[in-house]
């Protein structure tokens, strides 16, 4: 799972969002990146705070999401982690700052009656983590192709990528393979299901893929805010649990 976020600021953007307006859209349900993106001049800010569980500890993080279309066909997403508190059985607490993700995506190919839409995005991580138990300290890259197909309420979306890793000295860290599948569908007047499936090859030498799968659920509050919750479970071992709030417009 990704790094993560600054409470009291993610706290008072998030007070702020019920003060400006918009359609809800959770993108931080889970980890899959959407094929519906937003037309120009539609933004969406979601905030999460996510608790991650397995054998060598427990972390506590907040996660933030601010995207908006500058045309019918571009979106720009930066996610600002801005703090990440790891408590592992074994050793001292570790706190901080994480980096930033900023990421421009660009739909390829329009979505019709017969065909999915094709989008394709491009992703650096810039590296602004405070502690190096938290962030490498290096830039990485992640180019990745989102594939989106509608049926009526029902969405079904696909991520294909691969992750350029800036190599840091003493660790055997390599590029990785990233996958996302997820689907979404109404199960109640205001409320919809989110399920994926997503993983990646290791980023360590000798190192094993992860795989993982996960559930997600959205009530929409008003037109423009939502609230979310989320668990997930992957091949490590490791469990996430997830709840925020999502405002679009």
């Amino acid at each position: 799972m990704r790094v993560a976020t600054l409470s009291c600021l993610a706290l008072v953007l998030t007070a702020g969002a019920f003060s400006i307006a918009s359609q809800a859209k959770a993108d931080l349900v889970l980890e899959t990146e959407t094929g519906q993106m937003g037309r120009k001049g539609e933004g969406n800010f979601s905030n999460a705070l996510q608790i991650e569980k397995d054998k060598d500890g427990t972390t506590f993080l907040t996660e933030t999401q601010y995207e908006f279309a500058p045309n019918d066909r571009t979106e720009i997403l930066i996610e600002p982690f801005f703090y990440e508190k790891q408590m592992p059985k074994a050793g001292p607490d570790v706190s901080g700052v994480g980096d930033v993700e900023v990421t421009l995506s660009y739909i390829a190919v329009p979505e019709t009656d017969k065909w999915p839409t094709l989008i394709l995005a491009q992703k650096i991580k810039i590296p602004t983590a405070t502690n190096r138990d938290i962030g490498t300290g290096k830039v990485d890259a992640q180019t990745y192709v989102i594939i989106g197909k509608t049926w009526g309420e029902t969405h079904l979306n696909v991520n294909l990528g691969y992750e350029y890793i800036g190599k840091v000295s003493g660790l055997n860290l390599r590029d990785q393979g990233i996958y996302d599948v997820s689907l979404d569908f109404p199960v109640a007047p205001r409320t919809t299901m989110f399920a994926e499936v997503f993983g990646n090859t290791s980023p360590e030498l000798g190192g094993k893929g992860t795989n993982a799968i996960g559930f997600g659920l959205e009530y929409q509050l008003t037109d423009h805010v939502n609230v979310f919750t989320a668990v997930a479970d992957d091949t490590d071992d490791l469990k996430v649990g997830r709840v925020g709030l999502n405002y679009s417009w």
